[in-house]
C-alpha cells in the first residue's frame, strides 16, 4: 500500500521529464499526458479490479488489518468532513459519494488519503531516540545512509563523481536524477510523514539505475577501478548473505550494525514482529512452557501456540520476551 501510494508522485516526475525533453511542443506535451494518465488509469484499474467497495467501508479487507476507528464513516463524519465544509448539503454529498457509491480500488483510494491525513495531521513517530508527531526533514536521509549496505552507498558516491564529472549533463542523465531529487523533496520538506523507507522505494529503483552506468565508466578500465568495483559487488552479496534472514533489521556498520538499530529506528524501520514465528521455536528448544511478553505487532501470539503472560509496566521476573518497538513503547497488538 505504501509504495503504491507514494508511486503517484512519480507522474509529476515524468511531466516534468516530458517538459525537459519538448520544451515548447505543447501539442506533443498534451497528446504525452494523456497517454500516460491513460496508461496509468489502466494499471490502477487492473491492479484493482477485485476491490469494488465504497472507499469508507468497515467491511473492507483493508480495515481487518489497521486500526478500524482510524477510517471508520463515524471519523469521516466527525473529523474528515468538518475540515472540507460546513455546508451541510455539500457534507452529506461527500459523505454519500464516500460511503455509497462503489469504487474500484477503494481500499488504495483509501490509502491515499490516509497518508495525506497523516502528513496533515501527524503520527507518533520514533526517531533518534525521540518521539514525535511530525517528521524532519532529514530522516529519510540519515535513514537511507544507516539502512542501505556500505557496499551501495560505496556505489552511490562514485556514482555522483562520475555526475559531477559528466562537462554536459546529458537529458538521459536528469531523467534519473530529478526523479530522485523531486520525490527526497515532496517527502522531505512538504509531507513530513516519516514513516520508513518504504514510502520512497520508488528511489532506490532509480538509485540503481544510476549506480548502474559506473560499469560503463572509462576509468572503471584501469585496475585500481576495476578491482574497487569487483570490492563493491562481493561486498554487496556478503552484506545479504550474513543479514540473512533478518533483512528487515538490517543496519549497517557505520552505527554498529542491526544491535545499534533501536537507537535510530523502530517501528517500519526495525520491529513489525516479524519474529514472533522464531518466538515458539525458541520456547521449545529452551524448554520453556510459558513466558511473559510484550509484543509489537499485528499477530496474535495463539496463532503461533505461544503460551504467555501479558507483560505491564510494573516490576516483574523471570522469563520475558519483548519487542525492540515494545521496549521503547510503542505498540499495535494488546491482549484484550
Amino acid at each position: 500500500i505504501s509504495t503504491k501510494s507514494t508511486a503517484v508522485f512519480l507522474i509529476p516526475c515524468i511531466l516534468i521529464i516530458l517538459l525537459l525533453y519538448k520544451k515548447n511542443r505543447w501539442k506533443e506535451i498534451t497528446q504525452a499526458t494523456g497517454t500516460l494518465l491513460l496508461i496509468a488509469a489502466i494499471i490502477f484499474i487492473s491492479i484493482n479490479i477485485g476491490d469494488i467497495a465504497p472507499i469508507y467501508n468497515p467491511n473492507n479487507p483493508f480495515y481487518t488489518q489497521q486500526e478500524t476507528s482510524f477510517r471508520s464513516v463515524e471519523r469521516l463524519e466527525q473529523q474528515l468532513i468538518p475540515k472540507v465544509t460546513d455546508n451541510p448539503l455539500l457534507a452529506q454529498t461527500i459523505q454519500f459519494s464516500l460511503t455509497k457509491i462503489p469504487v474500484i480500488g477503494s481500499a488504495s483510494m483509501q490509502a491515499y488519503t490516509s497518508q495525506f491525513l497523516h502528513a496533515k495531521d501527524g503520527h507518533q513517530q520514533y526517531f533518534l531516540g525521540e518521539f514525535r508527531t511530525h517528521g524532519v526533514w532529514y530522516y529519510y536521509i540519515l535513514s537511507y545512509l544507516i539502512k542501505m549496505p556500505i557496499a551501495l552507498i560505496m556505489a552511490g558516491i562514485l556514482s555522483i563523481l562520475l555526475f559531477a564529472r559528466l562537462k554536459k549533463k546529458t537529458k538521459d542523465e536528469l531523467t534519473i536524477i530529478l526523479p530522485i531529487l523531486l520525490l527526497l523533496s515532496i517527502f522531505s520538506f512538504i509531507l513530513h510523514l516519516n514513516l520508513g523507507l518504504r514510502h520512497i522505494l520508488v528511489i532506490h529503483m532509480l538509485a540503481f539505475i544510476s549506480i548502474a552506468k559506473i560499469a560503463r565508466w572509462q576509468k572503471i578500465k584501469e585496475h585500481s577501478y576495476k578491482l574497487l568495483l569487483i570490492l563493491i559487488i562481493v561486498g554487496y552479496i556478503l552484506t545479504a548473505i550474513l543479514i540473512h534472514p533478518h533483512h528487515f533489521a538490517y543496519f549497517n556498520e557505520f552505527i554498529g550494525g542491526p544491535e545499534q538499530g533501536h537507537n535510530y529506528l523502530i517501528d517500519i524501520g526495525l520491529d513489525l514482529g516479524q519474529d514472533l514465528k522464531n518466538l515458539k521455536p525458541y520456547m521449545d528448544a529452551h524448554n520453556l512452557t510459558t513466558i511473559k511478553l510484550r509484543y509489537a505487532g499485528f499477530e496474535r501470539p495463539e496463532y503461533r501456540n505461544i503460551s504467555y503472560e501479558w507483560l505491564g509496566c510494573e516490576p516483574t521476573t523471570g522469563i520475558i520476551a519483548i519487542s525492540a518497538t515494545a521496549l521503547h513503547g510503542q505498540f499495535y497488538y494488546e491482549d484484550k
